[in-house]
């Protein structure tokens, strides 16, 4: 996970919105120097995208995403834009698509929800594992791990 804060200053100094690419970090934090507060993926920018495609730490069984924002009207903007553009039955405002979940995905979303957090340390444990078994290894298999101001979900 980037280092946010710089991010959001940067973008603050210029005008500009920051759009999380959270499509692998289901359940990922950064902690914020600024607020000394734990955050998750997904609730530090503008918006964000979150991706459960099947192969994904959270998956569904198909095609799914979503988008979070605190800014009702980028939701309104979204919620239009994956229902044909439409903001009401059978009006059309703008061009869009469908992009609907479907309620078998989020069924199937909401049952592996539960299990997310524990899937999430489970992986945090392995990823320590591997680091301690190749630790002696000289440089030559040097496993990922995060910076000490996120927790890395291991996607």
């Amino acid at each position: 996970m980037a280092d946010m804060d710089p991010i959001l200053e940067l973008a603050a100094e210029y005008g500009l919105k920051v759009v999380e690419d959270a499509c692998q970090a289901h359940g990922a934090e950064y902690f914020s120097q600024k607020e000394q507060r734990w955050r998750k993926a997904g609730s530090i920018g503008h918006a964000a995208a979150f991706s459960f495609y099947p192969g994904k730490n959270l998956g569904a069984c198909g095609e799914a995403g979503a988008v979070t924002t605190g800014d009702e009207r980028v939701a309104r903007h979204c919620q239009m834009l994956r229902d044909h553009g439409q903001s009401k039955k059978y009006f059309h405002d703008i061009s869009g698509y469908n992009g609907r979940l479907d309620a078998i995905q989020a069924a199937f979303l909401r049952v592996k929800l539960r299990y997310l957090s524990s899937w999430n340390e489970q992986r945090r444990a392995h990823a320590h594992a591997y680091g301690n078994l190749f630790a002696g290894s000289n440089g030559t298999v040097v496993p990922p791990h995060g910076p000490a101001w996120s927790r890395p979900v291991y996607h």
